[in-house]
């Protein structure tokens, strides 16, 4: 009977923190939604800073992954700060029916480069809204064929086009940036343990006082 309940057990641990980071109203918050809850909000509510938490059984590895849904607006460089630095990993979001959001993700990733001190960091661009009727289809598919190329051959990062509405490649973001982070080949929509083990969403004022007590510690630490 032991045997049988210890051999269940993983035999591994891995646990990453994902920052999803991108402009106001490309739909961050829809795609750690529709990935870890399955549902998607027509309601658009501005995110401060929220923090979800998914476990995972992929055969012997217990996988933790842990999803900060950053501010689009960039009123809190602070904590924007704080996410760049304490992340193991990066899903950059742009909106494909706002070519401009494009031109966002490239400075954030430069940001990110820049705050890390390194050009080694494992990131996945996601163009979002891949279901919103366009135009002019032909041209907004040319445009996402060059942004691919752009993030998979001049940055070497990942790349998915997806709709956080539709669920279409939303597991494909995290399969991809696990890939990226161990070189191997997960999938992830394997059991998932606890759908939901932990979520809080800081206000505003709680975001500003945990950069201040980061400043502080910072600041206490370069004093002894």
């Amino acid at each position: 009977m032991s045997n049988r309940s210890s051999s269940a057990e993983p035999k591994t641990n891995d646990h990453y923190r994902i920052a999803i980071m991108g402009p106001a109203g490309v739909g961050k918050s829809a795609i750690v939604n529709q990935f870890l809850y399955g549902k998607f909000q027509t309601d658009y509510k501005e995110t401060v800073v929220d923090m979800h938490r998914g476990v995972f059984q992929l055969g012997d590895t217990k996988l933790t992954l842990e999803l900060l849904d950053t501010a689009g607006a960039y009123t809190f460089p602070g904590m924007r700060r704080l996410a760049i630095a304490t992340s193991d990993a990066f899903v950059l979001v742009y909106s494909q029916d706002k070519p401009e959001s494009f031109e966002e993700v490239t400075k954030l990733r430069e940001l990110i480069l820049a705050e890390r001190d390194t050009d080694r960091v494992s990131i996945v661009i996601v163009a979002n809204k891949a279901d919103c009727p366009a135009r002019n289809r032909t041209k907004r598919q040319a445009s996402v064929e060059t942004e691919s190329a752009i993030a998979n051959i001049d940055w070497n990062h990942g790349f998915v086009s997806a709709s956080a509405k539709t669920g279409i490649n939303v597991v494909s973001i995290f399969e991809e940036i696990l890939r990226l982070l161990s070189k191997e080949e997960h999938d992830v929509n394997a059991v998932l343990l606890r759908r939901l083990v932990f979520h809080s969403a800081l206000t505003r004022k709680e975001s500003i006082s945990r950069s201040l007590k980061l400043k502080r510690r910072r600041l206490l630490g370069r004093s002894k």
